[in-house]
């Protein structure tokens, strides 16, 4: 069996323009939902909510102390049950944008500063869903 990552992992450093996080998973039949959050640790805000909602649902939101702001959905091809996938988050000039398997999602603008940004919650779903590799910016 593949071994599942931790939930939490802080960045080195805040992120900036042109940081990439690379994420790679393994989709198991019957999960509901699972997410990737770029977080701030210092003041709790989900900066960059991208949920993935099988089975071919991605909603894309951010989350601040007055609670979630206005959501922007996509579609993807849908995974077949044991596939690994892998999802790549770009930080671009003026938006997030974020592709899996190669195949782009909707630009997601920033809604606040990317420096505040300081932490990556991976949240791996049900019935042995889940992230499995991460690579972060240096």
């Amino acid at each position: 069996p593949t071994t599942l990552l931790p939930t939490q992992h802080k960045l080195r450093r805040p992120l900036k323009q042109g940081d990439r996080i690379k994420v790679k998973g393994k989709f198991s039949h019957g999960t509901i939902k699972f997410n990737i959050n770029l977080k701030g640790i210092k003041n709790g805000f989900n900066f960059f909510h991208l949920d993935f909602r099988p089975p071919k649902t991605i909603v894309m939101n951010t989350k601040f102390k007055t609670g979630w702001m206005t959501e922007i959905r996509d579609i993807y091809k849908p995974l077949r049950d044991q596939e690994e996938f892998e999802v790549v988050i770009f930080c671009d000039i003026r938006s997030f944008r974020a592709s899996l398997n190669g195949v782009e999602i909707k630009q997601f603008p920033y809604r606040d500063e990317l420096d505040k940004i300081d932490q990556v919650e991976l949240v791996h779903g049900s019935n042995g869903n889940g992230w499995f590799q991460i690579d972060l910016p240096q």
